[in-house]
């Protein structure tokens, strides 16, 4: 004998994708695009990964977030930070680790852990 494995459930992975773009009603010189990955664990915590183009360059501690809003139709569609307030407060903030550093060319890529008090089903929009 080689080898060993004991057979178990498949384990589902959680995870939501944004494709990103502007901001409903921006109309600004920076074209932002790429996407956002958010990878749930088992006790609703997430990786919160992004790899956008398109961005400030330079910008450090710049913020991104998840929003309470469920299209980016029109300017009021994102809403604010999406978050229970029941259970967390809003951790979409700056001292709440929800931000991202670019580089000169625009670039953000990277992740940071958070939870925003709702799990995998409630954030989806």
């Amino acid at each position: 004998s080689v080898a060993c494995g004991v057979l178990g459930d498949e384990v589902a992975q959680k995870v939501l994708v944004a494709d990103m773009g502007s901001y409903p009603g921006y109309d600004g010189s920076l074209t932002p695009n790429g996407k956002v990955t958010v990878s749930f664990n088992d006790d609703d915590t997430f990786t919160f990964s992004y790899d956008v183009m398109g961005l400030k360059g330079d910008c450090m501690g710049c913020g991104i977030h998840i929003h309470a809003g469920t299209s980016c139709a029109t300017a009021d569609d994102p809403k604010g930070h999406g978050w229970n307030s029941v259970v967390v407060q809003d951790l979409w903030t700056t001292a709440g680790g929800a931000t991202y550093k670019s580089d000169s060319t625009g670039h953000a890529n990277g992740y940071f852990s958070l939870t925003n008090g709702f799990g995998y089903e409630a954030n989806v929009h």
